[in-house]
């Protein structure tokens, strides 16, 4: 028996013409309950002014051990069979007690239906007062409830382990339907942004396409329109103006070219980017040296990885080589810097001071002239 098992609480129904036979078994009982086998409760318990009907009814109702001194005395107590052995008796079928007869005098009770099915002590049920020397009948009946409280306390125990090994498979089970759950949820996300990643190429896919046969449809027109031209000089002139003809049609399509390719509105990389530093009052570097230049100018804005360096690199080189990188650079630092910061507003929010540092320094990193961020670090201090 574990020492930290606690003692099964025991009720002692009885007869009032019996209470020797209770007093004798309260005695022998002693051991039990000085080894935390029993706590044991009878009617003698019950204090002068309490509604002793009342605390026999609660006190049977939590007990787990029940003992019945079974007698004719016991036998033919209204109340003992109307109540006590009754509320017993339905405690018993619903698996909360233990009923254990002790016969302490001969009697009918096996005909009695409340007993039918039940072991009685002592040893044979033979009756306490049958027993040469009756101290050997309690012994016996001490023994045997000391089994049966070893008994019961290991189908409890079981019972717990049960219990808690039932509880720990539902607790697993839970934790991996819910990491199944979110692997799935994941999974469809990412489903979900490869389609819709898909759709946007191939939007604009179809958009080149349509782009593309628009800009051959006007050109095939231009062409035809262009021959036409040719042939209606042709047959205005005669073979005389072949050469005449020829040359208009050159001129024809010398017009349609610039008509698609304006040399005066297209402007190569470096021209755009010295007409940024002659706007800022640069001198503008050789066209020869544009890339070199363009790609000095992003190797230093990625090696300080600020925002303000990153608008730098944009601001000198608009179309440069990394134009579009900078871009995304610059998109996803203010993505990063709003995100801290509402980060950090909400700890000072909370008043720690010491988790919204970290990231307004972090902010101010990024980006050294944040003013809401200058702010809110210096009211920390």
């Amino acid at each position: 028996m574990s020492d930290t098992q606690a003692p099964l609480k025991t009720f002692i129904i009885y007869a009032r013409d019996d209470k020797a036979y209770k007093d004798q078994l309260i005695r022998h009982l002693r051991p039990l309950v000085s080894s935390s086998y029993l706590n044991v409760w009878h009617d003698g318990d019950i204090l002068p002014g309490e509604d002793w009907e009342k605390k026999i009814k609660s006190n049977l109702k939590t007990s787990q051990l029940v003992l019945v001194l079974v007698s004719v005395n016991c036998l033919n107590s209204e109340f003992i069979e109307g109540e006590e052995l009754t509320t017993a008796v339905a405690q018993l079928k619903d698996g909360h007690t233990r009923i254990v007869p002790i016969i302490v005098s001969p009697c009918g009770w096996r005909f009695h239906k409340l007993f039918v099915g039940l072991q009685g002590l002592p040893e044979d049920m033979k009756p306490v007062s049958e027993w040469p020397n009756p101290d050997k009948a309690w012994t016996n009946v001490v023994e045997s409830l000391a089994s049966i409280v070893d008994e019961t306390r290991a189908e409890q125990a079981a019972f717990l382990q049960q219990q808690q090994k039932a509880a720990e498979q539902a607790r697993l089970a839970a934790l991996a339907a819910e990491q199944e759950a979110r692997r799935k949820a994941e999974e469809e996300a990412q489903a979900r942004a490869r389609q819709e990643q898909q759709e946007r190429e191939a939007a604009e896919l179809q958009r080149q396409k349509a782009a593309e046969k628009e800009r051959l449809d006007t050109e095939a027109r231009q062409k035809a329109e262009a021959a036409r031209l040719r042939r209606e000089a042709g047959d205005a002139n005669g073979g005389s103006n072949k050469f005449i003809f020829a040359g208009l049609g050159v001129v024809v399509l010398v017009i349609i070219y610039l008509a698609f390719f304006p040399p005066w509105k297209t402007k190569k990389p470096e021209e755009e980017a010295q007409e940024v530093a002659t706007q800022q009052g640069k001198k503008p570097s050789e066209p020869t040296n544009f890339r070199k230049d363009d790609q000095k100018a992003y190797d230093a804005a990625k090696k300080l990885g600020t925002l303000p360096a990153w608008e730098k690199y944009l601001q000198q080189y608009p179309s440069g080589l990394h134009a579009e990188e900078a871009r995304q650079q610059i998109s996803n630092l203010k993505k990063q810097i709003a995100t801290k910061f509402k980060q950090a507003k909400n700890w000072y929010n909370l008043e720690e001071p010491d988790k919204a540092r970290p990231l307004l320094d972090d902010i101010l990193r990024l980006d050294p002239d944040h003013a809401d961020a200058q702010r809110l670090k210096q009211s920390l201090k």
